[in-house]
């Protein structure tokens, strides 16, 4: 009995050598003396603070602290309480040997003797320097964020939710934005600040559900406030996790951007507004950016592509997102332009796609600082376009062909002029000619119906005074041979009075085939006119008034013929009367030279001679009114004839108008001299008062031209 408590001793004194070994060899153990002197430490302790033992024996405690820690009273207190037998434990920093800081998770033990009184310290400590800078940093991240947040909360609208979306707390910011207390939103649900019809969607059950699956939600949100106003504000609404990365609540941090929503929305509506206007454009408009993208083509441009999709190395459901370099065989030319846009645009092209026109303007578009943004192109295909311009150019071709036709018809017509003013002179000069022969025959008619009043007197005396025979047959014979004189020279004037009249026939004739011709002329000028359209509508009325002349020089030259022919007739009457009054002269001569042997019969031969002579004077008044008649048709022939000129006159000036040439005041037609007065007064009268040719075509140059 007296082995056993020995023994118990010696295993509890084992164990305790096990467990002491146990802790030596995971744990950094140093012993001290009471006073903080270094009595020895095991290997993992100067492995930790990287000593070698002998460097640290005998050596104070304060050799792993930094100066200020090591001279403070807290320090000294420390060991006075370690010395007086206290424990302590927990997390110190200390010093390495390199200078680098160590943490250190250790239990200062006061190890006593038999008598309870302690007589060292004994430390045991882990390296928690890793964990300690973790934590460390942690809290650092804490104290930011919780500066963060106070200082978010300061200038932003900040609220707490739980899970399901009920209101834990708000600060001053977010309830004076919203209109509302505090207590009067504590505890109520999200939805509050929402319309009814976004509340009840699933968009919003799912935003909450997310929300407390910890997922991260943050945009633009529209929400109303207590008085129902809409508020946009940019928010975020941030799930807080737990240590088990759980959410447990979700702070939302927001700012009213109400304002500058409302601008913007504004400008989206503008913009809108904008790209609704160049959809319905009714021209092909397309935008590309700086980097040569098509972004955008309205409708107009779709649909015109699309007639050319055949012909492009893009679909046109795909061009949107296409470079344009794809479009051009040669690139650089594009990217040379739109590199320099201040330099190069606005630019125009034209080429071919696909066998069509295409014409295409591109014009810079800036923003309004005047950074450059991209190019418009604004383009149409001009197939059409191009052919109606050659259409038209080839009809002015025509139409400066038909002017020159059109010139050379008029100079023509005014040859044709020229024609009828020298037959319209000659006509008035043979007229004149006339008319001194009709009164010299009129003058050779009076002395006629002298000298036959004279012979029926003496006709009437030989009756009384048969006595006076011999005489008075001497007297007559002298008479009958003066007579028959007279008759000879008067046969001889109608005969010329005959001559002159078929001269006069020829040139009325040549008058009419002329006005025939100018009718011809006229008449074709005025199909060229109508063929040339509206420019040839004043042309028309020339054409037409020249027709109207013509028609009137062939009337008036009608007229004249007939009243030629009727004079002739008189002429040839004249003829057979003087022929006649020769026959009776020469009885009158015979039965004188038969007065002295046939006395007995000269009152039968007076009563038959008195007969005669009254035939004779019947004939003679006959005559003589003829020749009034042929006097008086010469003289209106003549006034024709000067009317004719007078108006051929005109048509020569109107051609020369049209044609561009100078006609003076002074220029006279060809006869000059007073005529042309006359003329320009006759074409007055002929045409009216509103049918002046300068009132109908400006015969200048450029109306030419036009024309």
């Amino acid at each position: 009995m007296s082995n056993a408590p020995s023994q118990t001793i010696t295993t509890d004194q084992a164990q305790a050598l096990h467990f002491t070994n146990a802790i030596t060899q995971t744990q950094a153990v140093i012993e001290f003396e009471l006073d903080g002197t270094i009595i020895t430490a095991n290997d993992r302790f100067c492995e930790a603070f990287g000593y070698r033992l002998e460097e640290i024996q005998g050596q104070h405690h304060r050799m792993f602290l930094d100066g200020a820690e090591a001279a403070s009273p807290g320090y000294r207190a420390f060991w006075t309480d370690l010395g007086a037998g206290h424990s302590r434990e927990g997390e110190f920093r200390r010093i390495t040997r390199s200078g680098e800081e160590i943490w250190m998770q250790a239990s200062y033990h006061a190890v006593t003797d038999d008598q309870g009184k302690p007589y060292k310290i004994v430390k045991v400590a882990s390296d928690i320097t890793a964990h300690k800078k973790a934590v460390l940093e942690s809290e650092e991240q804490a104290r930011e964020v919780a500066n963060q947040i106070n200082g978010l909360s300061a200038s932003q609208a900040m609220i707490e939710f739980d899970l399901l979306g009920n209101v834990i707390d708000a600060n001053e910011n977010f309830c004076k934005l919203f209109g509302y207390r505090l207590e009067e939103i504590r505890g109520q649900h999200h939805r509050m600040f929402c319309t009814p019809e976004y509340a009840a969607s699933p968009e919003y059950r799912a935003f909450w559900a997310d929300l407390g699956a910890g997922r991260f939600q943050a945009g633009e949100f529209r929400r109303v406030t207590r008085n129902g106003a809409n508020l946009w504000i940019l928010a975020s609404y941030n799930p807080i996790l737990d240590e088990t990365g759980g959410a447990y609540k979700v702070v939302k941090l927001a700012s009213d951007i109400t304002a500058q929503k409302l601008r913007v929305l504004e400008s989206e509506a503008e913009a809108q507004k904008v790209n609704e206007m160049m959809r319905q454009l009714p021209l092909n408009v397309m935008l590309v950016d700086k980097d040569l993208k098509l972004t955008y083509m309205n409708d107009s441009s779709r649909d015109t592509l699309r007639t050319l999709e055949h012909s492009l190395p893009v679909g046109v459901d795909n061009m949107i997102g296409t470079c344009i370099d794809v479009f051009h065989k040669d690139p650089s030319v594009q990217r040379r332009i739109l590199g320099d846009p201040k330099r190069y645009l606005p630019h125009k092209a034209e080429f071919v796609i696909g066998g069509q026109d295409v014409e295409l303007q591109a014009d810079g578009v800036y923003d309004k600082n005047g950074e450059f943004l991209g190019c418009m192109a604004s383009w149409s295909v001009i197939t059409e376009k191009k052919r109606l311009e050659r259409e038209a150019q080839e009809a002015r071709e025509r139409d400066r062909e038909q002017a020159t036709r059109l010139g050379q018809l008029l100079e023509e017509v005014g040859a044709g002029a020229d024609q009828i003013d020298t037959g319209a002179q000659q006509i008035a000069s043979a007229s004149q000619s006339l008319s001194e022969g009709a009164s010299q025959q009129a003058s050779s008619l009076e002395e006629i119906s002298s000298s036959l009043e004279q012979m029926s007197s003496m006709t009437e005396r030989n009756a009384d005074n048969c006595r006076q025979a011999a005489t008075l047959s001497e007297e007559c014979m002298r008479s009958g041979d003066k007579g028959q004189s007279e008759m000879g020279e008067m046969s001889d004037a109608m005969s010329e009075i005959k001559t002159s009249s078929a001269e006069i026939s020829k040139i009325i004739k040549v008058i009419d085939e002329i006005a025939f011709q100018t009718n011809l002329l006229a008449l074709n000028a005025a199909v060229e006119a109508a063929r040339a359209g509206e420019a040839g509508k004043g042309f028309a009325v020339v054409a037409e008034e020249v027709r109207n002349l013509a028609m009137r020089s062939a009337e008036a030259a009608k007229n004249t013929s007939a009243m030629i022919e009727e004079s002739t007739k008189r002429a040839d009457n004249g003829v057979s009367i003087a022929r006649r009054v020769g026959e009776a002269l020469e009885e009158i001569v015979s039965n004188t030279q038969k007065v002295s042997s046939l006395v007995g019969e000269i009152s039968a031969a007076s009563q038959e001679q008195a007969e005669g002579i009254r035939q004779i004077n019947q004939g003679v008044s006959d005559l003589d009114r003829v020749t009034q008649q042929n006097a008086g048709n010469s003289e209106e022939l003549a006034s024709n004839a000067e009317q004719t000129a007078a108006q051929v006159s005109s048509l020569r000036e109107l051609v020369n108008r049209f044609t561009g040439k100078q006609t003076g005041a002074g220029a006279a037609r060809p006869g000059g001299g007073p005529d042309a007065t006359p003329a320009s007064s006759t074409t007055t009268r002929a045409h009216g008062r509103n049918a002046c040719p300068e009132n109908l075509i400006p015969f200048d140059d450029d109306a030419l031209e036009t024309f």
